[in-house]
């Protein structure tokens, strides 16, 4: 996944309001432009390359939920309880500090690092419904470098509930 430009207001607007930044209420007018999106059909795979990558060593399959979601004993369920059979964990909320901001790099890269996210492998990333996968996929591409990182927008809604895929508890 590769974002261009792509910024996130760390700790939202309750937090900007504390730091005394400037705020405007004005509406802004932007003058016409021509949007030009260029198709990148790396940033999305769907389940016969997440099955295709069960027991491949050069990808990573990560799940962005909690830890108690990928163990398969607590939180939403998405059908089955678990997770993608060979696939690793940082929750996404795992990546959030107590002022709603993302904690530091040197924190950030250690999460990784610790599920063997190395920057040569090929990453797709999972949660219930891609939404959660995508912070896991913005730190890895647009703060940690890497270059080979997609997301399973599907993700458990489609997967728990085929029970031709396999999943793994505990």
């Amino acid at each position: 996944m590769r974002l261009d430009e792509a910024a996130i207001l760390e700790g939202g607007p309750d937090k900007w309001k504390a730091e005394n930044r400037p705020l405007a209420t004005d509406p802004t007018v932007h003058p016409s432009a021509t949007l030009s999106p260029r198709g990148r059909p790396d940033t999305f795979v769907d389940k016969g390359i997440v099955r295709a990558a069960i027991g491949d060593d050069a990808t990573l399959t990560l799940n962005a939920l909690s830890h108690d979601q990928h163990q398969g004993t607590g939180g939403v369920i998405y059908g089955r309880p678990g997770r993608i059979e060979g696939s690793s964990c940082v929750p996404a909320a795992s990546l959030i500090g107590s002022d709603k901001a993302l904690k530091p790099i040197a924190e950030l890269r250690s999460a990784f690092d610790g599920v063997g996210a190395a920057p040569d492998k090929r990453i797709l990333v999972y949660c219930g419904g891609g939404i959660a996968a995508r912070l896991d996929a913005f730190v890895l591409t647009a703060l940690l470098g890497h270059r080979n990182v997609s997301v399973y927008d599907n993700s458990m809604q489609e997967w728990a509930n085929d029970p031709d895929l396999p999943m793994a508890t505990g």
